[in-house]
């Protein structure tokens, strides 16, 4: 930690050198369980995986969430659901209309490819219409055309399957390992929750996965041990002296989310007195303003022991609104 503190001061620059112009290579790039071939998670080699893909198939059958979707989809005589079913059946068909289940026993999200090919249909016909607007010469409008269709056809053809197919489904018990692979392996870099997400998102479905992410991040131990904190050192605690008498500083706190009240209170607030610890109670409601905690701190407080000289609260929204 010492030395990663001291680089950080420095004005230094990370060179590459190829392996064939290195004589003595670092034993860490020569390690077998980095070799490009078996990080294949996140470049989703389907042909170097193929145990990986076959619990996929196990994996979704027993998952819960991705089981009803799978065997609405595998039946052979699917229709929609009558009037008289129940919600759950029509949450059900309305969800597995979102997915797509392969022969191969694969479930996929479906991806925007539809959704790009008609933005990109209505540019066509946006384009038309300006150039039967514009006069141009019939020479240049065919050139024009023939390079557009060109352009499109390398699109299409560099999207792929993949993006056609959409996001690959993960079951429950392999969301850990995609995780592990998008995050600490080499290819992952141990980026933050968002940059990691943004990695798999693409490529890999299941349900809360942003919040997924970023509890594996937050709990990652190599980030805990070696990134280096951004903010400000935080200075030390320091105490609250003692009172010299009583209710010349008083603590306020509110007590909020209590059963109503006959008198429609749901709200205490709490008046501390921090000499004596002798405490004050006053009942209100939970949307209570700033004038209404005004005229409960004179009558029940500044009326009887007086006005304090100090105050301490937790900054309470009612504080740091307009008090």
């Amino acid at each position: 930690m010492d030395i990663l503190t001291v680089l950080q001061n420095l004005d230094w620059e990370v060179q590459h050198i190829p392996g064939v112009k290195d004589q003595v290579a670092e034993a860490l790039s020569r390690r077998p369980d980095l070799r490009r071939e078996l990080c294949n998670v996140m470049a989703m080699e389907v042909t170097a995986a193929i145990e990986w893909i076959e619990d996929i198939k196990v994996g979704i059958v027993d998952d819960e969430w991705f089981r009803p979707i799978a065997h609405s989809l595998g039946n052979s005589s699917r229709r929609p659901p009558p009037s008289t079913a129940s919600a759950k059946e029509h949450r059900l068909w309305v969800s597995a209309e979102r997915f797509n289940l392969e022969e191969n026993g694969l479930l996929w999200l479906r991806g925007d490819w539809e959704r790009k090919q008609g933005e990109k249909e209505a540019r066509k016909n946006k384009d038309e219409e300006e150039v039967e607007i514009t006069v141009r010469a019939k020479d240049m409008e065919d050139d024009r055309k023939a390079e557009k269709d060109e352009e499109e056809k390398a699109e299409r053809e560099e999207e792929g399957k993949a993006e056609k197919r959409g996001q690959l489904c993960i079951p429950k018990k392999m969301w850990r390992q995609i995780l592990q692979e998008a995050h600490g392996t080499p290819a992952g870099e141990h980026f933050g929750a968002d940059r990691t997400h943004l990695g798999m998102n693409d490529r890999y479905f299941w349900k809360q996965q942003l919040r997924n992410t970023q509890c594996y991040v937050a709990g990652c131990d190599l980030c805990h041990r070696t990134n280096h904190r951004s903010r400000k050192p935080m200075r030390l605690l320091q105490p609250v002296p003692i009172a010299e008498g009583s209710w010349q500083r008083i603590g306020i706190d509110f007590i909020t989310d209590l059963p109503v009240s006959g008198s429609a209170q749901d709200c205490i607030i709490t008046f501390v007195d921090h000499m004596t610890n002798s405490a004050h109670w006053g009942a209100c409601r939970n949307t209570i303003d700033v004038g209404a905690f005004a005229h409960i701190l004179i009558d029940d407080i500044v009326r009887l022991p007086g006005v304090p000289e100090e105050v301490v609260l937790d900054r309470d929204v009612r504080f740091t609104a307009d008090y």
